[in-house]
């Protein structure tokens, strides 16, 4: 949902679909971003972690939160509760971008092999989907960055979006 269309509700929503671990991430997000560069969301996971990071408001099981933000040509993805996930960095729109992570459930370990590891033994359960899912290919091309959640994320950040 567009934050334009959700009013003064959106820092209301922001704050209740994040962990408390991602919540100052997402505030820089957006302010990068811009507010109305950016977008909420649910998704159900269909392989959901064994751990994963709870939403200040409990949300339904296996059911993450994200936020999609506009920042020049790229799309930053960042995961607000749920599995613990790096943020994303894709080059693109944002429709085309969301419309493709929901075509891969929001998995995100087909987008986070390297080449080695995508032809090696850890890429095995993951090839034939590399191969022939056409929304996996079209991200994968378009991935710009992957940044990890540790004490060095907001540098990383700006230097994937600068």
């Amino acid at each position: 949902m567009p934050a334009r269309d959700l009013d003064s509700d959106f820092e209301r929503l922001l704050v209740s679909f994040s962990a408390p671990e991602r919540l100052d991430g997402a505030r820089e997000i957006v302010k990068r971003a811009g507010r109305d560069s950016c977008a909420l969301g649910l998704a159900d996971l269909l392989d959901p972690d064994d751990e994963g990071l709870a939403a200040k408001e409990a949300l339904p099981e296996n059911t993450a939160s994200f936020l999609l933000a506009r920042v020049g040509e790229l799309v930053v993805l960042e995961l607000l509760s749920g599995p613990s996930a790096a943020t994303y960095v894709f080059r693109g729109t944002p429709a085309a971008i969301g419309c493709d992570l929901a075509g891969i459930h929001f998995r995100r370990r087909g987008l986070s092999l390297t080449g080695a590891e995508a032809n090696g033994p850890s890429g095995r359960p993951y090839r034939l989907a590399l191969r022939r899912l056409e929304p996996l290919k079209r991200l994968r091309a378009a991935t710009a960055a992957r940044v990890i959640h540790d004490e060095g994320w907001g540098e990383a950040l700006s230097r994937a979006i600068a």
